[in-house]
C-alpha cells in the first residue's frame, strides 16, 4: 500500500528522493541553516548544515553518492550571515558577514583531504561604499557596491583563498537624471529614492513572483555578466552590463514611450528575459505593457488595459491574493484592477517554459523591502537562499495580478497555464503537510528543481527532486 500511495505521489508531482544525510551521529545541535553548493558542471554536490557552533559538510558525487563527511568547529562569535561561496572540484570556500556587512570572515574546505581553515577577518569594503548585491556565478562569489555620493561601481571578486579581486566601473562620464532633467549621480539614482522593495536579485532561470520583479533596482545574473536595471525614475530605465572577463561595461536606456510628466498619479517598471525587455506603466486611464528587442530596442508589441474594458489577453482571472492561508479572490472590473495596480508597487514577471512565455501583470501591495532574505536561522544573499526566497514568495505572494500565456511571438494563446516546478513542489507540499518543515531550501539542478528540509524526528536532511514542468 505504501509504495502504491508513493508512486501516485511521484506520479502527480514529479518528484523522488534524491539524497537523505544522515545527522544522528554528526549534528550535537539543533539545525539552525543549510548551504547547499552544486558544481554545475561536474554535478558534485556538497550541503553544509549549520548548527550553534559547528557545521558539518557533506560531499555527495553525481550520482547522489555520499563520498564523505567533515565536521568544521566555529570559533566563538564567528559571523554568522552567509553571503556565498566559491568552489573548484573538491575545494569549497564559504563566506560570511555580520548582519551590517561591514565584516567578513571565510572557511576554506577541501574534501580530497578532509581539512578546513578559518580566516576570521577579511577585508572587503570601506566606509565609504553602498553594498547593493552578492552575485554567486560560475563558481565564483562577486560582492557589487557603489561608492557613495559619486558615480563608482566596484566588482569584488571574492576568491577561492580568501582574496578579493576588485574592478572600478567609472561611471561619472554617464549621464543620470531625474523626470526633470536634474542630474544625478548613480548612487544618488540608486538610493536617492526611498523604496520598500529597492533591490533584487533576479534569476530568470525559475519564476519570479512580483515581489521580486518590482523592485526598482534589480541585478540580474547568467553565465556572462552581470546586468543591472534602474527604474527610479518613470522616464527612462537605465541598463548597465558589466563584463566580469574584461572589467568592460555597457550603459543604455530604454525611454518609456507612454511617460507624461503631467500624469502625477503614475508608475512605472521594467523586467528583462533572455531577448525581451518588459516595460510596463499605469496610470489611472489604464495599464500599458510594451515588449521590445531587447538588443535593438525595436518595439515587438503592445498590450493595453482600460478601465471598464475587458482583458483578452489573460488566462487567469484577476486575481487579489493577500498571502493568507485563504488568499484568492477574483475581481471582476478592470477599473478596480487598475486602481490598485496604480496604487501599488507595479511590476512584470515573464518566464519561458517549453515553448511559451508565461507573463504576470501587476502589482505588490506595500509592505517589508525582501533585500535580505530570511531562511531558517540566518540571512543571506547566497544562490539557495536567493532562489528559496523566490520559490517563498512566489507560493505566498500578496499583490494583484494577471496571468497571460504567450507563444514565441507574443501572440495570446487560449487555454489553462502549464504547472512550472514550483507548482509542483507547492502541491506536493500541501498533500505531504510539508509546507512549514524547519529550514527548507531550493534549488535548480541541470534541469530539474531539488527541494529539501530538516526532518527533525529522524535527524536527517532530505531532499527531493522535482521536474521542472508538469509532463
Amino acid at each position: 500500500m505504501a509504495f502504491f500511495f508513493l508512486l501516485k505521489v511521484c506520479v502527480l508531482f514529479g518528484q523522488e528522493e534524491w539524497i537523505n544525510l544522515d545527522l544522528s551521529d554528526l549534528l550535537t545541535d539543533k539545525v539552525q541553516a543549510v548551504y547547499p553548493i552544486m558544481n554545475e558542471q561536474s554535478g558534485y554536490f556538497a550541503t553544509f548544515i549549520k548548527s550553534d557552533d559547528e557545521i558539518i559538510g557533506f560531499y555527495n558525487d553525481d550520482k547522489q553518492t555520499l563520498l564523505t563527511t567533515l565536521k568544521i568547529k566555529l570559533p566563538f562569535n564567528f559571523l554568522d550571515v552567509f553571503i556565498g561561496s566559491t568552489y573548484d572540484g573538491a575545494n569549497f570556500t564559504l563566506f560570511f558577514s555580520d548582519s551590517s556587512e561591514t565584516k567578513h570572515s571565510c572557511i576554506k574546505v577541501d574534501f580530497a583531504t578532509n581539512r578546513y581553515a578559518i580566516i576570521e577577518a577579511i577585508t572587503i569594503i570601506n566606509k565609504k561604499e553602498r553594498v547593493i548585491s552578492y552575485i554567486e556565478m560560475n563558481a565564483s562569489l562577486h560582492l557589487i557596491t557603489v561608492s557613495k555620493k559619486a558615480s563608482l561601481l566596484h566588482r569584488k571578486t571574492l576568491k577561492l583563498d580568501g582574496s578579493v579581486n576588485e574592478a572600478t566601473y567609472d561611471l561619472s562620464r554617464e549621464t543620470f537624471e531625474t523626470d526633470n532633467g536634474l542630474p544625478l549621480t548613480f548612487d544618488a539614482l540608486l538610493f536617492g529614492k526611498k523604496s520598500q522593495n529597492a533591490f533584487q536579485t533576479i534569476n530568470t532561470n525559475v519564476p519570479n513572483s512580483l515581489e521580486q520583479t518590482s523592485a526598482v533596482t534589480k541585478i540580474y545574473q547568467n553565465e556572462k555578466q552581470i546586468r543591472l536595471t534602474n527604474n527610479s525614475y518613470q522616464k527612462k530605465t537605465y541598463i548597465l552590463d558589466l563584463d566580469c572577463n574584461t572589467n568592460a561595461y555597457k550603459l543604455s536606456t530604454v525611454e518609456n514611450q507612454n511617460f507624461d510628466k503631467k500624469n502625477t498619479k503614475s508608475n512605472a517598471n521594467s523586467f528583462i528575459l533572455d531577448e525581451w525587455f518588459f516595460d510596463t506603466y499605469s496610470t489611472t486611464d489604464g495599464i500599458t505593457l510594451n515588449i521590445y528587442d531587447a538588443n535593438t530596442k525595436q518595439l515587438n508589441k503592445t498590450l493595453t488595459i482600460i478601465p471598464g474594458d475587458s482583458i483578452a489577453f489573460k488566462n487567469t482571472p484577476i486575481i487579489h491574493d493577500s498571502g493568507t492561508s485563504n488568499p484568492i479572490r477574483d475581481l471582476e472590473k478592470t477599473s478596480r484592477f487598475v486602481r490598485k495596480v496604480n496604487n501599488s508597487n507595479v511590476g512584470v514577471a515573464a518566464y519561458a517554459l517549453k515553448d511559451k512565455y508565461i507573463v504576470t501583470l501587476g502589482a505588490t501591495h506595500k509592505r517589508p523591502n525582501l533585500g535580505l532574505v530570511v531562511v531558517g536561522a540566518f540571512i543571506g544573499g547566497f544562490a539557495g537562499a536567493a532562489l528559496f526566497s523566490t520559490f517563498d514568495a512566489y507560493g505566498r505572494t500578496q499583490s494583484t495580478h494577471i496571468q497571460c500565456l504567450f507563444d514565441t511571438d507574443f501572440n495570446h494563446v487560449t487555454g489553462a497555464l502549464p504547472k512550472n516546478g514550483f507548482d509542483l513542489i507547492n502541491a506536493f507540499l500541501l498533500e505531504q503537510n510539508l509546507k512549514y518543515s524547519r529550514t527548507q531550501t531550493v534549488f535548480k539542478y541541470h534541469d530539474t528543481y531539488i527541494w529539501g528540509y530538516y526532518k527533525k524526528a529522524e535527524k536527517s536532511y532530505r531532499f527531493h527532486q522535482f521536474n521542472s514542468f508538469e509532463e
